[in-house]
């Protein structure tokens, strides 16, 4: 049995029927976004997938940025039915969420984790090195597949520390971010030259074909593996 799982930071600024042009597209089993909103008419991507057959789990965060206040956080949608679902703080004072879900495929227990680490420019981080450390801690070792977008560069060390535990499925190593120059007013990237997001699996699951997206709708590109359980 092969599930195809779609990780996808649809930025708070998103194209709306962007998204979703893309998300029909892929027709994933199983999708991991991050900077979800449940409060914006213009990008409801929850009822969306609500709409066409998915099952939901949204765990919203008050983010500071720049001097504004935004609610959104990480979602997983399914189309399998959710047996388990709870999310985990990863920071007291930059607080972040570890979502995991758990479905039944196939007879198997599959854990799902997704999250949305603290946005550090790419440069080192306490806080962030701390959320790293405290995720890794809630997930399972066997049956697992973690997501997200990680904001952090091959050869950090929180980079590294999860993929001494885990199975990052970009083997070779292709960029997600940015598509858009609004996507940070620091970075200032429009172009595809750094990896914050990944899929990561546990060492018992198999997986191919790992793909990225360089849609337009979101300032970091999506991609997809097909898991096999």
């Amino acid at each position: 049995m092969k599930l195809k799982v779609l990780c996808w930071n649809i930025w708070i600024k998103g194209d709306f029927d962007g998204l979703c042009s893309l998300i029909k597209k892929v027709d994933p089993d199983i999708a991991c976004f991050q900077e979800v909103k449940n409060d914006d008419p213009n990008l409801d991507i929850i009822s969306f997938m609500e709409s066409v057959g998915y099952h939901s789990f949204y765990s919203p965060v008050t983010h500071v940025w720049d001097g504004k206040t935004y609610v959104n956080g990480p979602a997983i949608f399914t189309k399998l039915d959710m047996e388990e679902t709870v999310s985990f703080d990863l920071h007291e004072s930059d607080n972040r969420k570890l979502q995991k879900v758990v479905i039944n495929a196939d007879s198997k227990k599959l854990n799902i984790y997704n999250t949305h680490l603290t946005h550090t420019h790419q440069k080192d981080s306490k806080i962030q090195n701390e959320q790293f450390n405290n995720a890794l801690s809630n997930i399972d070792p066997n049956n697992s597949l973690l997501t997200g977008d990680f904001n952090a560069t091959w050869g950090s060390e929180g980079i590294n520390l999860l993929s001494g535990a885990l199975k990052n499925t970009n083997r070779d190593k292709l960029p997600t971010w940015s598509l858009h120059v609004e996507g940070c007013d620091v970075c200032k990237l429009s172009e595809l030259k750094h990896t914050l997001d990944h899929i990561f699996v546990t060492d018992d699951l198999e997986y191919e074909n790992f793909q990225v997206y360089d849609s337009m709708a979101s300032d970091h590109a999506a991609l997809s593996i097909d898991v096999i359980v």
